[in-house]
């Protein structure tokens, strides 16, 4: 009985593995393209789900970070809207600083697209920003036809699935201790062999 209910749960943490990574894993990506005039925002996730959004080049003003104990603040869209270029922004316009006891224990940042129509988060809730920014702002000031950011999640989503399905694997192939020996062979019989 004991052999089984280990299995059982050995197979629940192997599947739990799965749907955890399918769950965490995503790519975000920010791509635009001169001559079209557009780029395109998209989250893709292993499920399939692609949600997309077009905004308009000339509305994008740049890209930066936004630090995990940074909220957006409330005036930032329209600030956002008047601006011409990012100098126009001051940070203390865009964010709102969250006060310490409501922080986590380390620091993050993402990666956040400024545009016009407001703050554009790369891969949303996702971990800290590797995309090149420093090229997307070459981009934007005239260099190149297209240009994306791209931030992959997949790779790094993987410890835990992996650390799941290892204790899985683990509870379904480890066979444990025999049972002790018993000295006597039939039911009923004291006499020891």
């Amino acid at each position: 009985m004991v052999t089984l209910f280990r299995r059982l749960v050995g197979l629940g943490l192997v599947v739990v593995a799965g749907l955890v990574y399918a769950d965490m894993a995503e790519k975000g990506t920010f791509a635009c393209e001169r001559a079209v005039g557009t780029c395109l925002h998209t989250v893709e996730r292993l499920n399939g789900a692609v949600p997309a959004r077009n905004i308009p080049l000339a509305d994008v003003l740049g890209a930066g970070a936004k630090h995990s104990y940074w909220d957006e603040s409330p005036g930032a869209r329209e600030a956002l809207a008047r601006a011409r270029s990012m100098q126009d922004v001051s940070a203390e316009r865009l964010w709102v600083t969250r006060p310490a006891a409501g922080r986590s224990g380390s620091s993050s940042s993402s990666v956040v697209i400024f545009t016009r129509q407001g703050l554009v988060s790369l891969l949303p809730g996702g971990p800290p920003g590797t995309a090149d920014v420093s090229g997307f702002t070459r981009f934007l000031a005239g260099e190149g036809d297209r240009f994306a950011l791209v931030q992959d999640d997949r790779f790094s989503s993987l410890p835990l699935p992996v650390l799941l399905a290892g204790l899985g694997s683990v509870l379904l192939l480890f066979r444990g201790p025999d049972p002790p020996a018993s000295r006597y062979h039939g039911i009923g019989d004291t006499r020891p062999r």
